[in-house]
């Protein structure tokens, strides 16, 4: 078995996600991961610039937004984003 840290993992192992979805008129970037133990090696950056491109493609659509939190926050600064509006998240845990 592969264990991170070991090398580049094989290429059937999913390490980072990144999902663009049209959303009124914009390419919303959602769901970007990356697996901890790949972190900083640049596949979120590949991934999301991956997932824009692709729904681009195929709506046509070039604005983007997205929501970042502190960890994706100088990637997506990176990336060339720049923040627009803070907002306060809410959650609501089960009972039981």
């Amino acid at each position: 078995p592969w264990a991170a840290g070991s090398g580049p993992p094989p290429l059937s192992l999913p390490v980072s996600t990144a999902t663009a979805v049209v959303l009124e008129g914009w390419l919303n970037v959602a769901m970007v991961a990356t697996d901890r133990g790949f972190r900083g090696r640049g596949y979120a950056e590949a991934e999301t610039r991956h997932a824009l491109s692709a729904a681009a493609d195929r709506s046509g659509i070039r604005t983007t937004m997205l929501h970042a939190g502190e960890m994706g926050r100088p990637l997506y600064t990176a990336m060339g984003y720049r923040e627009t509006a803070r907002f306060r998240c809410c959650g609501l845990r089960g009972r039981g």
